[in-house]
């Protein structure tokens, strides 16, 4: 009686442990609620943020008008705050071309950015002048009151919207059959306004997720069957053929059952089946296929992901629970809310620094840039740009706001998105936080240093950038004037002086 009374204990012990691990780890939370972080969705040169108040920002560059602020040009934008681009925003996708399409929780749809292909979901303009199809505000998409949009993802220059019915709706360009609407393949191929794709394509099933890379696209069934169609020339069709040049202009079922969740970026789709096995297709030119024995350059034929180990190279049996591609590099998490990175790392994409990985952990599968099997990421201890300012913490001040020699357990609990350049994630306390290429202060640091392990992702900035960036416009004219000034005068001496020195 007794040893079953302690075994009891023992075990009520054991799960509450459990329990309070999962729920009562530390919360490092430094940001203050005004600079949340909620959602961020970007490509390599731009990134748009939505607060916890479902206001969207954006940052990055401004070419084709994707940030949304009224104006086009060549200017990069850093200061996300000064302008606020739309309100309660619900979901948000872009486009690598330069587009940006939003839904607000009103069931109104967005689009703006580069529309050269309709890929803003508007009517393109006759002219050979690429800024003529700009749009530069957020501008209306004509979608019938009775679709509810669940789901939106973009890729090079279509997008796919997902309804709360399980239809799929596809508009942009058709050049390589991404809008499985069995349209001629053609650049010219232009469909301007969100059009159905016929359900008879799936079976008469519904979809219940959708995903774009370049120019290929994705749709999971209920029963999770995977079908695509568009391009295939990096294998991103995931059908095994190995016809690098087929294309396919209508929703296509692959063979690849058992699906629970799929995730796609750039040329590389990832999926993770009903029993936690995670596979990959499409391109590997940056190993971010996460398996050393392929060591092929692409591949339709789907490859698993076996093997995950920390930075000093001991192996892992953690089961995979959730999967993000970003393209160049991937991202897996774990049942022990472990985050594991693989693929290209030169610009500290993979939540790390690559190359003193390589020099200091000796890391196996490190071929720099390039990172071949899923590495778990480390925490260290953040600290807060905000109060680095203010206090004018010198010691902080252009570098990682993190504690680099304090290492924390932070467990993650949810993917958010990924660019491939740059990967945000939430943590089970709610932070949201960030790591990759900080151009522009793009992964939401709150500078513009070198970001080399995970931050709390915040919409503060240590500087008035957009400020400075004016102000550095407008010292053009006095200097370019002061040089003529002075060369003028200097021109004017060394003429007396040859002169005094003819006439000796």
């Amino acid at each position: 009686m007794n040893k079953k009374l302690i075994c009891l204990v023992i075990t009520i012990l054991f799960s509450l442990e459990l329990y309070s691990i999962k729920y009562y780890a530390k919360d490092y939370s430094c940001v203050e609620e005004e600079f949340v972080v909620s959602y961020y969705a970007g490509e390599a040169n731009f990134s748009i943020y939505l607060d916890n108040y479902n206001n969207l920002y954006s940052v990055g560059s401004n070419a084709s008008g994707q940030l949304g602020r009224g104006f086009s040009d060549q200017s990069k934008k850093i200061e996300p705050l000064t302008t606020k681009v739309l309100s309660d925003v619900s979901l948000v996708s872009t486009g690598r071309s330069g587009f940006v399409i939003a839904y607000t929780n009103d069931s109104t749809l967005y689009g703006w950015g580069i529309n050269q292909y309709g890929q803003t979901g508007h009517k393109t303009k006759n002219s050979t002048d690429p800024t003529d199809n700009i749009i530069s505000i957020p501008s209306v998409i004509h979608l019938d009151d009775n679709i509810k949009i669940k789901d939106i993802k973009s890729g090079e220059r279509h997008t796919l919207l997902l309804d709360i019915n399980g239809n799929v709706y596809a508009f942009g360009n058709n050049n390589l059959g991404q809008l499985g609407l069995g349209l001629e393949t053609s650049r010219k191929t232009i469909v301007s306004e969100p059009t159905k794709i016929d359900e008879l394509f799936f079976n008469y099933e519904k979809i219940v997720q959708i995903e774009t890379s370049e120019y290929t696209s994705y749709c999971l069934t209920e029963s999770g069957d995977l079908y695509t169609f568009g391009d295939n020339s990096d294998g991103t069709l995931g059908d095994s053929s190995e016809d690098y040049q087929k294309i396919v202009n209508v929703p296509t079922f692959t063979d690849i059952r058992n699906v629970e969740k799929i995730s796609a970026k750039s040329t590389t789709c990832l999926y993770l089946t009903a029993d936690n096995k995670a596979f990959v297709f499409g391109s590997n030119i940056f190993n971010q296929f996460g398996n050393l024995e392929f060591t092929g350059l692409k591949s339709s034929v789907p490859v698993e992901i076996k093997d995950l180990q920390d930075l000093e190279g001991v192996k892992s049996n953690d089961k995979i629970i959730d999967i993000l591609a970003g393209g160049i590099s991937n991202f897996l998490l774990t049942d022990k809310n472990d985050i594991y990175s693989f693929g290209s790392g030169g610009s500290n994409e993979l939540g790390f620094d690559i190359f003193n990985a390589e020099s200091v952990f000796n890391t196996p599968g490190i071929t720099s840039p390039k990172l071949g099997i899923p590495t778990k990421i480390n925490f260290y201890e953040p600290l807060s740009i905000k109060e680095i300012t203010e206090k004018k913490l010198t010691e902080y001040i252009g570098k990682t706001p993190a504690i680099l020699s304090h290492k924390i357990d932070v467990k993650i609990d949810k993917f958010i998105n990924s660019s491939g350049s740059r990967t945000f994630i939430r943590d089970i306390n709610g932070n949201v936080w960030s790591f990759g290429n900080n151009e522009d202060g793009q992964v939401a640091s709150g500078n513009i240093a070198t970001i080399v392990c995970p931050i709390i992702s915040t919409l503060y900035r240590d500087d008035n950038y957009d400020k400075e960036i004016k102000q550095k416009n407008y010292l053009i004219g006095p200097i370019i004037g002061i040089s003529l000034i002075f060369g003028t005068g200097l021109a004017f001496i060394i003429y007396a002086e040859i002169k005094r020195y003819s006439n000796k």
